[in-house]
């Protein structure tokens, strides 16, 4: 087998190296074992800005500044000794980060020179700096984010044996804001309102942005009491609460609410979530600590609003229906239809407690569209059976009559089970009927037009403009319980029941009276000319197989 001239191939080497070298991004040095540059390449001569010549047969130390060449000085020790490659890293006089690698060219057993290789890796660790910075930094505000306040919690729960506060700020009805006015504004509200709590707060104390519109401030070492309430006033009254996005002011108001190390728990999450049921407690400008009492109701509602997301696709609604009676003859000639809910492991859920949370989260639409059609359904059968001129009443709510479709859905309901208009009413709450407003007009005026009944719920609470009801289409007026219920012992209420009737009288209306309880009421609405009436003195609201067992018992006029 041939082989090449040595002498030959060393200098095709060589020049082979130097072509490599010279087109290399990396600056590269050849150095003798004492550091005397014997080769740079051009990325070497630009970086140093200066001609091969003028490095060549210096000592590296000439090139760079004194703490990057105390660190180029270890790298060759260490690779002497090792004849390993070394590399650390050095800031160059630009201010770049460069990672120093230096090869040892080992020659039989002496290393005589050595390859020092210099790679600008500054984006590299800008970009590294920035995603460890962005695991542990909100980018909108800056502050720490959930991470970061976790870990401190860590860090006090189990290291710490000083009260700390942990204080849950919450900017109210964000979620409206966001929606109504669009992310940007949102974010920008978001960003303010971090700035100002890092103002507010003293520097000692830790504020961090926990989650969405939800802000986290630690208050530790509490050894006075008034120390808390010092921070936790200040943050309460300063918030400026008037926050400019767009060139347009938008009013924000922010609630506080704070849990204390160890008293309300040792537990990072327990504390959270002891600040956020505290927060909920008082949705206002001031500050509310954690109450178990308040905190329990608070979980109910929470509880009760996941549960009621399910509780129409699981059947767990039922309809109970109270007679309405003419006392002249003692004959039901309506019945009101009341909603119920039966949870399979909380039983009985009272209407008070759950309609809110309904109305609240929107899911009354669907609720509301299930119980017209299941009570429409259950009135055509009992028309159809002995009650042929029976009526039916169902209450809205507010979030109901503005819904767009209100009056095509009564009509198809009412279509589909083949009910005369006339038979089925529809009542509004006082507060209601004081929405003077076209929109209001409209609906009321088209439901009319569809010629259901229309009547006002609890009369007597709502302060109505009695001008402006004589403007409605309304066919009934129902005297409030609370004033039957006390018109025997308060002339006040028996004076405003007199009232009602002779109101009604004189617009034309029917009146019906709700609450009855006994018979000393019934006697004297009638003595008053009050005759229609429903309440537990006649019956209780009733299933729908006791009902049906009332009705078949009952003429019906």
């Amino acid at each position: 087998m041939k082989t090449g001239n040595p002498e030959q191939l060393n200098t095709e080497q060589d020049y082979s190296f130097q072509l490599f070298s010279h087109c290399h991004p990396d600056a590269i040095f050849k150095l003798t074992a004492d550091g005397i540059i014997t080769f740079l390449n051009d990325a070497a001569s630009r970086l140093f800005y200066a001609p091969p010549s003028g490095l060549i047969g210096c000592s590296y130390s000439c090139a760079f500044e004194e703490e990057a060449g105390e660190k180029i000085k270890s790298l060759l020790s260490d690779s002497k000794k090792s004849l390993l490659s070394e590399e650390c890293e050095i800031i160059l006089a630009g201010g770049n980060i460069f990672r120093a690698t230096l090869f040892p060219i080992v020659s039989g057993l002496d290393n005589s020179s050595f390859f020092l290789n210099l790679k600008d890796i500054t984006d590299m660790k800008r970009a590294q700096d920035h995603a460890a910075w962005s695991s542990m930094y909100d980018k909108l505000t800056g502050l720490p984010n959930n991470f970061l306040v976790m870990k401190k919690l860590k860090e006090i729960t189990e290291n710490s044996g000083t009260r700390t506060a942990v204080i849950k700020v919450n900017i109210d009805r964000f979620k409206y804001i966001n929606e109504m006015f669009g992310n940007r504004v949102g974010d920008s509200i978001i960003s303010q309102v971090g700035q100002e709590l890092r103002q507010i707060v003293p520097n000692p104390f830790f504020v961090g942005r926990f989650f969405n519109d939800e802000f986290v401030v630690i208050v530790e070492d509490l050894k006075d009491p008034e120390l808390f309430y010092s921070v936790a006033g200040g943050l309460a009254m300063q918030f400026k609460r008037r926050y400019i996005a767009d060139d347009q002011e938008y009013e924000v108001k922010v609630s506080f609410g704070a849990a204390i190390f160890p008293d309300h728990g040792i537990q990072p999450d327990l504390l959270l979530k002891k600040s956020d049921l505290a927060l909920k407690i008082n949705k206002e400008t001031a500050l509310s600590t954690y109450n178990a009492e308040k905190s329990q109701a608070i979980e109910r509602r929470y509880l009760l609003q996941k549960e009621l997301m399910h509780a129409l696709d699981r059947r767990e609604f039922l309809l109970y229906y109270q007679p309405q009676y003419d006392t002249r003859n003692r004959e039901i000639t309506g019945i009101e239809v009341l909603l119920r809910w039966n949870h399979p492991t909380l039983g009985i859920i009272s209407p008070a407690e759950f309609i809110p949370i309904a109305e609240e989260t929107g899911l009354i639409i669907e609720i509301g569209k299930w119980s017209m059609k299941e009570a429409c359904r259950q009135l055509r059968s009992w028309q159809e059976s002995k009650c042929p001129h029976l009526n039916l009443s169902m209450n809205l709510s507010v979030k109901q009559f503005y819904q767009p479709d209100l009056v095509s859905m009564v009509s198809s309901v009412l279509e589909e089970n083949r009910i005369v208009p006339d038979h089925f009413e529809l009542e509004f709450t006082e507060s209601l009927s004081m929405h003077n407003s076209d929109s209001f007009l409209k609906t009321i005026k088209d439901l009319k037009a569809i010629k259901i009944g229309l009547s006002i719920d609890d009369f007597g609470t709502g302060y109505s403009s009695l001008s402006y009801l004589t403007q409605l289409p309304l066919d009934k007026i129902k005297i409030d319980r609370s004033f039957v219920q006390k018109m025997l012992s308060s002339k006040q209420d028996e004076i405003v029941i007199k009232s009602i009737i002779g109101l009604a009288e004189n617009l034309g209306l029917q009146m019906i009276a709700e609450g009855v309880e006994c018979e000393k009421q019934a006697e004297f609405l009638v003595k008053h000319g009050c005759y229609h009436m429903q309440g537990f003195h006649f019956s209780r609201p009733l299933p729908e197989d006791q009902m049906t067992q009332m009705l078949n018992s009952h003429y019906i006029s």
